[in-house]
């Protein structure tokens, strides 16, 4: 190796050394942080009309966050039901003759969700939002971007939905 490809090395490694040794850790979704109640071990996923990348998605963060996923035959179970997956999109200019325009973009989740050990489900809804701004010239780059909207959003309101059900409600 040659010396000066050392010397521009060690500083990055002398960064990454300093950043593990105070406990640094990258944001995210953290399943052990919060723990999971008992009461919500063994949980059914259904959903009249579930969206499949969806479902996908929140069964995996569901096992990620330590619950086990098991049919919908099983009675000793929780039981979330998605009763109302929406995502939409409002497009405005914003002036007369104006170039720019507004993409907001809505994702809801409504949901009830069933214990075993409690006689009343409980239910409750979730929405995210983002403005996405544009250009009416940029139709390509504005519909990507929209689509990379939406995908975040679907992991926002999974990971609410996760925070409330850890704290149990």
């Amino acid at each position: 190796m040659r010396p000066e490809r050392a010397a521009r090395l060690v500083p990055l490694l002398a960064l990454a050394l300093l950043l593990s040794a105070c406990g640094f850790q990258l944001r995210g979704y953290d399943a052990g942080a919060a723990s999971w109640p008992d009461s919500l071990a063994r949980m059914q996923l259904t959903g009249a009309d579930l969206d499949p990348d969806l479902e996908r998605r929140l069964a995996a963060a569901l096992r990620d966050a330590g619950a086990a996923l098991v049919d919908t035959a099983v009675t000793d179970a929780a039981r979330l039901d998605i009763v109302l997956f929406d995502e939409t999109e409002v497009l405005s200019a914003l002036g007369i003759g104006s170039t720019r325009r507004d993409h907001l973009v809505t994702t809801r989740i409504d949901y009830t969700l069933r214990t075993v050990d409690e006689a009343a489900p409980r239910s409750g809804s979730i929405t995210a939002n983002r403005t996405v701004q544009s250009s009416a010239d940029q139709v390509n780059a504005a519909q990507a971007e929209v689509r990379r909207a939406r995908r975040e959003l679907r992991d926002e309101v999974i990971a609410t939905l996760l925070r409330r059900l850890a704290a149990g409600g």
